[in-house]
């Protein structure tokens, strides 16, 4: 089962040399979340820049029977 999301966020702060940014989402909470080496231009974004965010959330789960 996945979960993926797409919103658009304010960028609170950010933190280049840990990758790291703190995100103000719609609902008015702030998130900090780690970007992955792959987001190309992360040094570009700064503070009070606007973002689209996706992200996807999985869970496995394995059903065996008893031996």
């Amino acid at each position: 089962m996945a979960n993926t999301q797409v919103l658009t966020a304010k960028i609170e702060a950010i933190n280049y040399k840990n990758r790291t940014v703190s995100l103000k989402g719609p609902d008015g909470q702030v998130k900090t979340l780690k970007v992955g080496n792959n987001v190309k231009n992360f040094k570009a974004v700064k503070k009070g820049d606007e973002v689209v965010v996706r992200f996807t959330e999985a869970l496995a789960i394995t059903v065996a029977k008893p031996q």
